[in-house]
């Protein structure tokens, strides 16, 4: 959980054939949170061209504000 936390780190990594989704509320310490094989988003999964899009999204009821974006490819 990262109630009360001002600022955390939501990565979002692509190795192995897998999407993995994490989060840090210290920005050392990650948490992995779930992973998806990449073939899930395929043409042959699916039935059409779908793209890749990932992004960030928050449910809840509190607020949450994205104010900084950084996209690092390694």
């Amino acid at each position: 959980s990262v109630t009360g936390v001002q600022t955390c780190a939501l990565p979002i990594s692509s190795g192995d054939n897998r999407y993995t989704f994490a989060y840090a509320a210290d920005a050392q310490t990650f948490v992995t949170v779930g992973s998806l094989p990449c073939q899930m988003v395929s043409t042959e999964v699916v039935g059409g061209f779908t793209g890749v899009t990932l992004g960030m999204f928050a449910t809840g009821k509190g607020q949450a504000a994205f104010t900084q974006w950084r996209y690092d490819e390694h």
